[in-house]
């Protein structure tokens, strides 16, 4: 009889403490998040403003508005590589890209868009804004004008490369070389004639001055 007690009580204090256990693994794995505050150029904050979460190739997945002093939040966030949107009616669009590693972050979003002020938690990691307009490649060779390996400064990540924007008429217009710490190094500005089959260019370093 005594055995069987001691049996039964050691049999709840198993489960207990497998609960308990369980429970406390499901709380270690609470996801990030992503907050911040939208702006306009001259610092004031943004209300009512549409933010949107998207994967980098612009698949959306969360949206939300910020509230009376401009904030919002993203919970329950996946570490990985996103663009966050914002869009207001009158000033325009502010994005940035962002990567979020295994801390939660914190950033200044700017409509209309300029480099974006970020901080993730512990974390010293440069965050680079990406202009919407723009497409980025590994290599460039300007006596060809030509450009290639297409991706974004996430796929670049720790290497050199190239933002590139064009003209109403697809043309490249401007080239900016980035190092591998995303800092500028110079850019290429080209005309075109206007059949489109000649350019011209000069270049602007940006540590330098220009030529």
């Amino acid at each position: 009889m005594g055995d069987g007690i001691v049996n039964l009580f050691n049999c709840k204090v198993f489960r207990l403490s497998y609960y308990a256990l369980f429970i406390s693994l499901i709380f270690s794995k609470e996801k990030n998040f992503i907050s911040g505050i939208v702006t306009s150029e001259k610092g004031d904050r943004l209300k009512k403003v549409p933010v949107i979460l998207m994967t980098p190739s612009q698949n959306i997945i969360k949206s939300v508005r910020t509230n009376r002093k401009g904030e919002f939040i993203f919970k329950k966030i996946d570490p990985g590589s996103f663009t966050i949107q914002a869009k207001h009616k009158i000033l325009g669009t502010g994005t940035a890209d962002i990567v979020l590693k295994n801390k939660s972050l914190q950033l200044k979003l700017t409509i209309p868009s300029k480099q974006v002020s970020a901080v993730a938690k512990k974390s010293n990691e440069k965050i680079f804004h990406q202009n919407p307009g723009a497409k980025f490649f590994q290599y460039w060779n300007p006596y060809r004008r030509s450009l290639s390996i297409e991706g974004n400064p996430q796929t670049f990540y720790g290497k050199p490369y190239f933002e590139v924007t064009y003209n109403k008429y697809k043309l490249i217009k401007t080239v900016k070389e980035y190092d591998a710490d995303r800092n500028p190094i110079q850019t290429w500005n080209l005309k075109w004639t206007r059949s489109g089959s000649r350019s011209e260019y000069n270049v602007k370093f940006h540590k330098r001055g220009s030529i």
